[in-house]
């Protein structure tokens, strides 16, 4: 059984998971995009030491100047995973990142890139063009994406250019099929109390 523990930055979802995996003498695998990243501690609030506890995968993995994709990610998740369950082991995922859980649990398949675009004739434009040229390709991701998440918007764009399937058209082809037994868990709390505490933490 694989026990996700998801929620906002700040609600203590990784105290519980460290928790919940000291309890079930199970491996911690980290499902967020930042907590992969050396030296990336304070906004993600990631202690590592607070780790030494208990087995744990996936954190401190890869430096911002090599960079790390969800791609990446799957690759060495899913055969983790499955070394972990066919031993009857318990697997704890934590994290805040919703493709990440995606790619790994369900049947999230990534369309083979044709080539690398070049996206800099982009950068002369601003984000209401560059919006209205995602809306022009693939005007249902951009209903999903606000017009200001420039780097959203670019990532859409660039999909389209590498493979010449939109992005609403490759998440269309999937089943979205739980690939694993999995438990999912949110942890919420009130946005005024969970704001004063991100502050206090930055």
């Amino acid at each position: 059984m694989i026990y996700v523990i998801g929620g906002p930055t700040g609600t203590g979802k990784t105290s519980l998971a460290i928790w919940l995996a000291r309890y079930l003498n199970a491996p911690l695998i980290n499902a967020d995009a930042f907590q992969v990243y050396k030296g990336m501690d304070i906004g993600t609030n990631k202690d590592m030491s607070s780790l030494s506890h208990v087995q744990h995968f996936l954190f401190d993995i890869a430096t911002p100047e090599e960079g790390f994709t969800v791609a990446k990610y799957q690759a060495l998740v899913r055969p983790m995973i499955a070394s972990f369950l066919q031993k009857n082991i318990p697997v704890v995922m934590v994290g805040g990142t919703g493709l990440y859980l995606k790619a790994t649990l369900y049947d999230f398949q990534f369309v083979a890139h044709q080539y690398k675009p070049d996206m800099s004739p982009f950068a002369a434009y601003d984000d209401n063009a560059l919006y209205a040229y995602l809306q022009s390709i693939d005007p249902l991701s951009a209903s999903l994406i606000h017009p200001n998440n420039r780097r959203r918007v670019l990532r859409a764009i660039s999909i389209f250019l590498e493979t010449g399937l939109t992005k609403s058209q490759q998440e269309a082809k999937q089943e979205k099929k739980l690939l694993y037994p999995a438990k999912f868990y949110a942890i919420d709390e009130d946005r005024t109390e969970l704001y004063q505490r991100i502050n206090e933490r930055v």
